[in-house]
């Protein structure tokens, strides 16, 4: 099995009040598009692979989903039990799931695939546990703001903004650090993770790179980095079967 990640764990209270207060990235951006994506899960076996707190499988079974989290890190799943005791909880790591092949009806990667360090893996396991005619669906970080520890933005000439790319096509590993959390992310391009999908059996159904609302409450701030890149995409591969 994978070493768990003891960053995580000396990481996980500073992510948990994070990611509990409210990350607009997840509340005005993510959540609407992952569930939109993700269906009818009424009556659906779901595996939330990296649920870490478990937010997204609260959500999922408020819809009438029948989530299991998987996490490797100890105190997050601590957390999400005394929040839901209900929803299943696994402690594993993505590149070993230890679920019944073809038992799940939907497997959802939301922000986890930039922390697991064997991803191609990772991705077979996924694809391993989904039954036929299931679905993964998947929030990653843009491959292109990953190949730095932080998505750094330059102004340029007349007020344009620049993101600042740096070694796009190598596999990297990035100490980051935020809000108290420092951990390890992986930077890999988009070709790297479609390639794993595809070379797992998998099907391109759907693939969105989410913009905010004209409408959104989000802070202002936000928005403005938001509106001009989109750090982020949200994809949905299937299962033939």
């Amino acid at each position: 099995m994978t070493r768990m990640p003891k960053d995580w764990e000396a990481s996980s209270q500073a992510w948990i009040e994070s990611v509990e207060q409210g990350d607009p990235n997840r509340v005005y951006l993510l959540d609407e598009v992952m569930l939109r994506l993700a269906g009818d899960v009424r009556g659906r076996a779901v595996v939330d692979v990296g649920g870490g707190e478990g937010r997204f499988s609260r959500m999922l079974a408020s819809r009438g989903a029948r989530p299991v989290l998987v996490d490797p890190v100890r105190s997050l799943l601590e957390h999400s039990a005394r929040k839901e005791p209900q929803i299943g909880k696994v402690r594993a790591v993505g590149e070993s799931l230890p679920i019944r092949s073809e038992s799940m009806d939907l497997v959802v990667a939301y922000l986890c695939l930039i922390d697991i360090p064997d991803f191609r893996q990772g991705i077979r396991e996924m694809a391993r546990v989904l039954r036929p005619g299931g679905a993964i669906v998947v929030a990653n970080l843009q491959s292109y703001a990953t190949t730095l520890p932080s998505p750094s933005v330059r102004w340029g000439t007349a007020q344009k903004k620049h993101l600042l790319v740096s070694s796009y096509f190598e596999e990297l590993a990035h100490q980051v650090q935020w809000s108290g959390i420092q951990v390890t992310n992986f930077h890999r391009p988009l070709s790297s993770y479609f390639e794993a999908f595809l070379s797992s059996g998998l099907t391109l159904e759907a693939f969105e790179e989410p913009r905010p609302k004209s409408s959104s409450t989000a802070p202002e701030a936000w928005l403005e980095a938001a509106r001009e890149i989109p750090y982020f995409y949200a994809c949905r591969w299937r299962k033939s079967g």
